[in-house]
């Protein structure tokens, strides 16, 4: 007597296409990868490096802007929008 899962294709093919996105990737990407998921999911704009935190800030006209450094040294930065 065992177990089924029922998955559906959509998550079949977002599961692939994390596992295809992240096999080449170093820690800190991944890290970013998820951060930025996260973000998204909370309703926030995250960024990482200079350049790309430089464009979530200059968009960040009616949100909370924040910058922080990560553990590798890397600037990181988020707008929630209010």
């Amino acid at each position: 007597m065992g177990f089924r899962i029922r998955v559906s294709t959509s998550m079949t093919i977002l599961f692939a296409g994390l596992i295809l996105t992240t096999a080449g990737c170093s820690s800190t990407d991944i890290k970013q990868v998820l951060g930025k998921g996260v973000g998204q999911a909370a309703g926030a704009q995250v960024g990482y490096g200079a350049n790309e935190c430089f464009a979530v800030k200059s968009q960040c006209q009616q949100g909370h802007f924040e910058s922080w450094e990560t553990s590798d040294g890397t600037e990181g930065c988020s707008c929630k929008s209010l």
